[in-house]
């Protein structure tokens, strides 16, 4: 049903932060819009995620791409409503160029940082 790319689980202390990755090398929207699809569905299957990940909650998915087209279809797809998955995107460029901390957040339709620890340290 479902095969991220990755997964990636982040530390500190008692306190753990899990994410789904997926990276995009195609041009195709619909591709995109298929994966906001798969996930939602995985989501909505608890049975198939809480033990084998060993996470309370499913975990936001963050999406990487070579193209702003893919972008366009995770939009479209977020924008039709359904979704309670959280979607954060980010063109490789722009990741490479201004680093990881800030995602755009297609449920919210705004840019935000995703790693708190991150946001905690720049804080201080």
């Amino acid at each position: 049903l479902l095969e991220p790319d990755g997964m990636l689980r982040l530390k500190r202390g008692d306190e753990e932060l899990v994410y789904l990755f997926e990276y995009h090398n195609e041009d195709k929207a619909t591709r995109a819009r298929k994966k906001v699809n798969r996930y939602q569905s995985a989501r909505d299957k608890r049975d198939l995620w809480f033990d084998q990940w060993e996470v309370e909650t499913f975990p936001p998915l963050l999406a990487v791409f070579r193209r702003p087209v893919i972008g366009r279809g995770y939009a479209e797809r977020v924008e039709e409503g359904g979704v309670q998955v959280q979607i954060y995107g980010r063109t490789l460029e722009s990741a490479l160029s201004e680093g990881f901390s800030t995602w755009y957040c297609f449920n919210r339709r705004q840019r935000e940082p995703v790693f708190p620890w991150h946001q905690e340290a720049a804080d201080e």
